[in-house]
């Protein structure tokens, strides 16, 4: 018998984002409400990280001027980029920093209480701030402390695989409770609101820095009704695959070997030399990888050349390394450095020893970090590759954060607010920003709304994903649960990564829905597998999706851009004013191209803005009125 749950508000993910939201809609009144999580101890927000993980928001210290327009302008170069999102992302982000910084996540301040910040890339002044390599992670367990505290209910280990719609309008989710793996259950939670805070589309990729728990929801989103928003935009960089992580910011600095070996351990070489006659440019470009980690096509010739040829390394079957215990071979003697490096590395006090001794004295958490995921740099190299690790599209929401589908409300990665370049450490604000500005939105409503009975429509949508849950469950032969994700994985970062081919993404196409034919009849070694199985229905939309976006996007002129490059020549058009929308049919895929929404006018005369503040929220003042009388 299927499990029913009822409440007003559910919100999806165990982020920062999913614990902002629900935090902001008790702020606001609401009570009726409750988190799910997969697993409330995986994601990104809470196994993510960098050298100097970023947060960005307005500047809040020094003589130099700035303001929401300013950041809005600065958000909104970054091109394919909504107007009203980029000044509601400014407008909002030292509202959401300082309420972070009263929940206790350590952001520096100098004596005077002024936050110091340092310009990180695609910034134009020093709005960039930190709390260290896991930033993200202490924003997570500060918020959901709060949550904790309020008392808000979180059901862990469910598995959200469905979105239940009627009328275009979200009526709750179902979902498959993995408390006992070997006896997973369905459960329906009605809702009149839902959040989604998913996570970006990570279980796509092969090659990819997102945590092994993460997955993404944007595959049930699609199919839902929401429409997705510049798929075709990522970002790719340079990674370690064995423990997951970005090596950007001092991992590179530090002038790192670069090697590879045969699949065996054997036949070590130094790759890079032979694509370099001048040996200081390819320092120099090892060094800049630090500062401009993300893959970018306008940096090809540049310190992006690094990228492409640690993936032809690994196309050719090699493994590839970062090697710290040596120096590389063109690093002949220190005075010899491109003046660039030389003088970090002096003033870092690291014009010394190897890359090793260099990062332990520049970065000694760096060090530690990997010591700690049982990974010794003075005895083993690191295993990289060039990795998924964000996804600057999504799911097109409005300046609510609400997608086409009524009442279902898309924030953090899986929304599709960024555009082809972001400044570093904007994705933590506008998951901050857009759990706050749904939170609203849902508190501001809902008195509306109470969830009815369960319809005739509703009850066969039900009993259509219960029928596939049985016959799962019932298929018999040799099991072929994990074959499938390894296949659609291995598909996309070939075909849909930061290199890409026009008839290499048809190939995708066809090979996704060919394999999508098949998922019915996955067999499973057990009842555990059931998730994992459920999972790849959704992974193979998903990539079906992206990839036809990313296929429109060529055949229509499109150039390389961003973190992807074109290899069959260059097209006529950068679409940097336009926003490509794609929505799922019955009859296929429906794709559109509209100007971006530009930065909004604004009222700034204080009478009129308090007036309308107001009457925005009468509901509001009026209880307030009352309980004073």
């Amino acid at each position: 018998m299927i499990k029913e749950k009822h409440v007003q508000c559910l919100i999806i993910g165990s982020g920062a984002s999913a614990f902002n939201a629900a935090d902001c809609l008790h702020q606001a009144g609401l009570r009726n409400l409750a988190l799910i999580s997969e697993d409330i101890y995986n994601g990104t927000s809470r196994n993510a990280g960098s050298d100097k993980q970023t947060y960005y928001k307005l500047s809040l210290a020094g003589d130099e001027g700035d303001s929401p327009g300013k950041m809005a302008a600065d958000l909104f170069s970054g091109a394919a980029v909504d107007g009203d999102h980029a000044l509601i992302e400014a407008a909002e982000s030292a509202r959401c920093f300082y309420k972070l910084l009263a929940y206790g996540v350590p952001f520096p301040s100098n004596r005077w209480g002024e936050i110091v910040g340092y310009q990180t890339d695609h910034d134009q002044t020093r709005r960039a701030v930190s709390a260290g390599p896991y930033t993200s992670k202490m924003m997570t367990e500060c918020l959901q402390r709060e949550v904790e505290a309020k008392g808000i209910p979180i059901f862990d280990r469910f598995y959200v695989f469905h979105v239940l719609t009627e009328n275009n309008k979200v009526r709750g989710v179902l979902t498959l409770d993995t408390e006992d793996e070997q006896k997973p259950e369905l459960c329906l939670f009605k809702a009149d609101f839902v959040i989604f805070a998913t996570g970006g589309e990570a279980g796509i990729y092969q090659d990819s820095v997102y945590p092994e728990g993460q997955n993404g929801a944007n595959g049930i989103l699609f199919e839902a009704g929401a429409r997705g928003k510049n798929l075709s935009e990522w970002q790719y960089g340079i990674a370690s695959v064995k423990f997951r992580w970005n090596l950007s910011g001092s991992y590179q600095q530090v002038l790192p070997r670069y090697i590879s070996l045969n699949p065996d351990g054997t036949e070590p070489r130094e790759f890079l030399e032979a694509h370099y006659e001048d040996k200081s440019k390819l320092l120099e470009h090892i060094f800049l990888k630090g500062y401009q980690w993300p893959f970018d096509a306008e940096k090809k010739d540049g310190s992006s050349r690094i990228d492409i040829l640690v993936h032809e390394e690994r196309q050719k079957g090699r493994r590839v390394y970062l090697d710290y215990r040596e120096n590389p071979s063109s690093l002949k003697d220190f005075k010899s450095l491109p003046a660039l490096c030389r003088h970090y590395l002096e003033e870092s006090s690291a014009l010394f020893g190897t890359p090793l001794d260099r990062l332990r004295t520049m970065n000694p958490e760096a060090y530690s970090l990997y010591l700690t995921h049982g990974i010794d740099l003075r005895s083993e190299a690191l295993e990289i590759a060039v990795c998924a690790q964000h996804n600057n599209g999504g799911i097109a929401v409005d300046s609510n954060w609400e997608t086409a589908v009524k009442n279902l409300f898309v924030i953090g990665e899986a929304a599709g607010t960024h555009g082809v370049k972001r400044p570093g450490g904007s994705a933590l604000n506008a998951g901050q920003v857009g759990g706050l500005r749904a939170a609203l939105a849902v508190a501001g409503r809902a008195a509306e709304y109470s969830a009815g009975p369960i319809s005739p429509a509703l009850g066969r949508q039900i009993e259509k994903q219960e029928a596939l849950l049985r016959q799962l469950l019932q298929n018999t032969g040799t099991p072929n649960v994990r074959a499938h994700k390894e296949a659609l994985q291995k598909r996309m970062t070939r075909y849909g990564g930061h290199l890409r081919l026009e008839e290499g993404l048809k190939q995708l196409l066809k090979e996704a829905g060919a394999q999508q034919d098949k998922l019915e009849d996955q067999v499973l070694k057990d009842p555990s597998e059931l998730k994992e199985a459920l999972q790849n229905f959704e992974r193979i939309r998903a990539q079906i999706v992206y990839g036809e976006a990313m296929l429109d996007y060529i055949q229509r002129g499109g150039k390389s851009r961003g973190s992807f490059l074109l290899l069959d020549g260059e097209g006529r058009n950068d679409f940097s004013d336009c926003v490509q929308e794609i929505s799922q049919e019955a009859e296929g895929f429906r794709i559109s191209w509209r100007k971006v929404r530009p930065i909004p006018e604004r009222d700034l005369w204080f009478e009129r803005v308090w007036a309308d503040y107001k009457k925005r929220n009468q509901r509001r003042f009026s209880e307030e009125r009352r309980q004073r009388e």
